[in-house]
């Protein structure tokens, strides 16, 4: 998976400067805090008061879930002496309740997504849609439309998301621009034709940039799918399918 590089605040570096932290997974207590406070009671005992978006008293222990960001994730002791980097996992069930919180917090409504700024590539019936974000330069989109050759009746919407450097930009204005973009993008993607030059109104790559960067689209591939299950990075066909297969 590639990553679009994305700085983060200073203030949070500095507070883990003064604050105790712990890595690695936490293992939830059984004792809950009875409210949570705001998030600018948290963000005063830090310092450089990190702007923190909410506050949530994890079920079943002392910790509290602070969120920074869409899905930036630290936890803290009921009395926030101890600030905590790391993931939460439930014992004796082994629920990773991270994992879980960042997936919930990063779905994508299938209906918000501007399929007008994507092209589709339609195998069999195309019954079954999904979307992908994807640089024309990235190794595992790729690797990924290699795979989804072996997908049978599906519909998906593909989105130009150039974040790897000035000529994935240019790749994907050519594409854009082409008279038949998905036949363009498959033929550089699985057999190395670069995509000839072309001109248009390439405003709709801005656009994408624009919505990946608000729904934290860090890196590609990323699928989407009709539930709003996202993925961050690569899937082999055969799990794609799974998810497509499930209601």
């Amino acid at each position: 998976m590639h990553f679009l590089r994305t700085p983060k605040p200073a203030s949070l570096y500095l507070a883990f400067s003064f604050v105790a932290c712990f890595a690695g997974p936490v293992v939830a207590q059984a004792a809950t805090p009875a409210t949570a406070p705001t998030p600018e009671a948290v963000s005063k005992q830090l310092p450089n008061n990190p702007k923190i978006e909410e506050v949530r008293a994890l079920p079943n222990s002392n910790l509290l879930e602070l969120r920074m960001g869409k899905s930036e994730l630290y936890y803290a002791d009921a009395s926030l002496k101890y600030l905590i980097k790391g993931e939460v996992m439930e014992l004796p069930n082994g629920k990773n309740l991270t994992q879980e919180r960042i997936a919930a917090l990063e779905a994508i409504p299938f209906k918000s997504l501007p399929l007008a700024d994507s092209f589709t590539i339609v195998k069999g019936k195309g019954e079954r849609e999904f979307a992908t974000f994807e640089d024309p330069n990235c190794g595992f989109c790729k690797k990924l439309t290699k795979s989804l050759l072996d997908l049978d009746n599906v519909k998906i919407h593909v989105f130009l998301y150039p974040i790897l450097g000035p000529d994935s930009v240019k790749k994907s204005q050519n594409v854009w621009c082409a008279k038949d973009k998905a036949a363009t993008y498959e033929a550089w993607m699985l057999k190395g034709v670069i995509p000839p030059d072309a001109t248009c109104d390439t405003s709709a790559l801005d656009r994408n940039k624009q919505f990946g960067l608000q729904s934290s689209i860090r890196g590609t591939p990323a699928i989407v799918f009709k539930s709003g299950k996202r993925i961050n990075g690569f899937m082999e066909a055969p799990q794609i399918d799974a998810v497509l297969a499930k209601p």
